[in-house]
């Protein structure tokens, strides 16, 4: 994961983040183990059913969607833990939508 920060008059920061497609694979697989466990899948207890399957019933994009929030989050907290910074709002999100085996760029303002 790349991060920059530049700072920014009245208090203000602007967060550039890129999150690398081997990092996206990992959290989307994060993601599977917790939505396996709360999707019924015909045919399988649940929490038992796989990954296929899951994807067909609700979607490849949106397990990986989720695991890109939590890598949105998790890079946020990050982020501010690192350059101590403290914020004042909520973060303004640019993040487009991402593509399935490239790297994902977003920034928070």
């Amino acid at each position: 994961m790349k991060v920059s920060v530049e700072k920014l008059p009245s208090s203000e920061a602007v967060l550039d983040i890129e999150i690398s497609w081997d990092e996206m694979e990992k959290a989307s697989d994060k993601a599977y183990r917790k939505l396996v466990a709360k999707v019924d899948v015909q045919g399988f207890r649940r929490g038992k059913a796989p990954r296929s399957l899951l994807e067909r019933k609700i979607g490849k994009e949106y397990i990986y969607q989720e695991g890109l929030d939590d890598l949105i989050s998790e890079a946020y907290r990050n982020t501010l833990k690192e350059h101590e910074l403290t914020p004042i709002t909520q973060p303004k999100l640019d993040a487009p939508a991402f593509e399935m085996g490239q790297p994902y760029h977003f920034s928070l303002t």
